[in-house]
């Protein structure tokens, strides 16, 4: 009897590739799914193969290991006694060293399939691999591979070139080819260990000593090539300098490869530590190669992108600053802010003001509308090339659309300052300021620009101070936010202050007014916390009663002295009265409420006798007494 094969299959259990497969389609950041895919193809066609190792690499290229897999893959279904299936490894190894030219694994694996299967192109390719790898300290491979090929090759003055570049390379293991150097060289020439250069100057600086001159050939011969062996040692100590100078970076990383898991804190420590350094010492070259090599492990930490741009800027253009830019938002960080923000100003330095225009557009229109850095740069630009339609059209539909509180706030100062700062509108800048409060009331932001913008342009100063106080305490901002709009408003205040007299009381009505709102704050904290507590019971207990409104009475201890001299004693009660726990009679208790501000500011003004607009309209005055005008 047979036995359907769906029904078996389904015995079996769900497909293991077909489930990895669509976790992978739906969640193309998946690294795990993606490894675990990729440990399944060995059943799999080459095609499948090829399919999902060529879209893993797109997204992971620095995965060195992956691409060593992928050409054994290759290998296993074909015959590297094809050229055909030569031709497809190679073409692995050619993309994968120009998709991470700074990994030194990738160039090892790819010239040791080159010395084999691809001898003519070996040159070439070694001359790529060590000027960009050359100094990494797992490149000694690297060089010994070239090493053999060019002595297999019989060509002893180009192995002599090598070992004079190698001598001068500052890599870990330098060291340790000094004694196969002496023993090449004491085989060869003069002619072959030095460039023809090298040696010109050698005979020179050697026939001006008179002394040499009656020297025989053979004697000749042993000193210039002793003189040439001397340079190199000089080359060669200088060398170990460097290693000596750097080895406690290189051996302070824990990890030197590319993984999607975090990198520990030390090692990016080290790799700033390191960059400083490299950044005093070396040169272009090492600069560079340094920021590639932190870039392997480090691929998804802005912060040495971002380094890398700044310094490539000054020392190599905004070119060279763009395509590093691209590498990081295509293949690791394509929601960078300020990468993206960096890439915009790189594009309108080189002079693409059309092309920067439709990147603007697009970052603003379709991929980040949040993106308000994009909106501020985006109007800059337009007022920078002279469309200021275009940017006040801009900012007025920013800030019409709805971005939250914060983003709001943030848009509609931007938008205050420009008609004040650059336009000189302050008509249009405050009836911004005065038609927004309902929409930002909530936010710190607006209410310290609304108070700096009155403090900076309003004829009636103290007036409009004043009045902006009164609509910020009656407003929905958070109590703490309030004491810093207060506190902001006396030193606001205290600069165009005439009087001491005046300043005193000003101080004096905030301790007050900060007093009451202060056991208001703990009142509400305290329900709320009760509220807590009884929801959380399951028993019928009585409910947990808030504590009497009041303040800490070590904090009412320290400031009732400070404040009872300025009193009268027709207030001394009611302030007693409120450090005790309690509030005078008929008092508005919701510091929020208009009510709560209205009180105390007509109260404590009559107590005073200050004489502030509200008070003074009936004598016909315009300005506050005590306040310059």
């Amino acid at each position: 009897m047979s036995v359907d094969a769906s029904l078996l299959a389904s015995l079996e259990g769900p497909d293991p590739v077909a489930m990895l497969t669509k976790a992978v389609e739906e969640n193309p950041d998946d690294f795990d799914s993606w490894t675990k895919l990729l440990g399944n193809m060995d059943d799999q066609s080459i095609a499948t193969v090829r399919k999902y190792y060529d879209q893993f690499l797109t997204r992971y290229p620095l995965c060195y290991g992956y691409w060593k897999k992928y050409s054994e893959q290759e290998t296993k279904r074909g015959n590297l006694k094809n050229p055909e299936t030569i031709q497809r490894v190679a073409s692995i190894w050619s993309r994968a060293a120009n998709a991470a030219p700074y990994c030194v694994d990738i160039w090892i694996y790819y010239m040791a399939f080159a010395t084999v299967y691809i001898p003519e192109q070996c040159k070439e390719l070694f001359e790529k691999a060590v000027s960009f790898v050359g100094t990494d300290p797992k490149s000694s491979k690297l060089w010994d591979n070239y090493i053999m090929f060019e002595t297999s090759c019989n060509t002893p003055k180009t192995v002599a070139m090598l070992y004079k570049r190698i001598l001068s390379t500052p890599f870990r293991d330098v060291g340790n080819y000094w004694d196969p150097y002496m023993g090449f060289a004491s085989q060869q020439t003069v002619e072959i260990l030095g460039s023809e250069e090298e040696v010109s100057t050698l005979v020179t600086a050697y026939d001006s000593n008179e002394r040499n001159k009656m020297k025989s050939d053979e004697d000749r011969q042993v000193e210039l090539k002793q003189m040439l062996i001397d340079a190199r040692k000089a080359a060669f100590d200088a060398t170990l300098e460097k290693v000596k100078a750097r080895k406690p970076f290189e051996d302070g990383f824990k990890r030197l490869y590319f993984h999607v898991k975090p990198v520990g804190q030390n090692d990016l420590t080290n790799w700033n530590k390191y960059l400083d350094y490299e950044l005093i010492n070396g040169d272009v070259n090492s600069i560079t190669i340094l920021f590639e090599r932190c870039l392997i492990p480090c691929a998804y930490y802005e912060q040495f992108w971002v380094r890398y741009v700044a310094w490539c800027h000054i020392a190599r253009g905004a070119q060279d600053c763009l395509t590093i830019i691209q590498r990081a938002l295509e293949s690791y960080l394509p929601q960078s802010v300020k990468l993206i923000m960096m890439k915009a100003e790189f594009m309108e330095e080189m002079g693409s003001v059309e092309e920067v225009k439709g990147f603007l557009n697009d970052i603003v229109e379709k991929k980040c509308p949040e993106l308000l850095e994009a909106m501020v740069f985006y109007v800059e630009f337009l007022l920078r090339h002279d469309d200021r339609d275009g940017a006040e059209e801009l900012l007025e539909r920013f800030s019409t659309e709805d971005h939250g509180v914060e983003a709001n706030a943030f848009i509609l100062v931007y938008m205050c300052n420009y008609y004040w700062k650059v336009r000189h509108d302050f008509t249009m800048a405050r009836s911004l300021f005065t038609s927004n409060i309902d929409r930002c009331q909530k936010s710190l932001l607006f209410w310290k620009f609304y108070l700096n913008f009155e403090y900076s342009s309003a004829e009636k100063t103290a007036d409009a101070l004043l009045g902006l106080l009164h609509d910020c305490l009656a407003s929905q901002l958070e109590y703490a936010d309030k004491l810093v709009m207060y506190e902001l408003y006396i030193h606001y205040s205290s600069t165009i202050c005439t009087s001491v007299g005046v300043l005193t009381r000003l101080k004096a009505d905030y301790d007050v007014w900060k007093l009451a709102a202060r056991a208001e704050q703990e009142k509400k904290e305290a329900e709320r916390e009760s509220q807590k507590r009884s929801a959380s019971e399951t028993s019928s207990a009585a409910p947990v009663a808030a504590p009497t409104m009041g303040v800490n009475p070590q904090m009412a201890g320290a400031m009732q002295p400070a404040m009872q001299p300025a009193m009268q004693p027709a207030m001394q009660p009611a302030m007693q009265q409120a450090m005790q726990g309690g509030m005078p009679a008929g008092v508005p208790m919701d510091p929020n409420s208009p009510e709560y501000a209205q009180y105390y500011y007509q109260y404590y003004y009559q107590y005073y006798g200050m004489n502030y607009p509200g008070q003074q309209a009936q004598a016909g005055q315009t300005q506050t007494q005590g306040f310059s005008a």
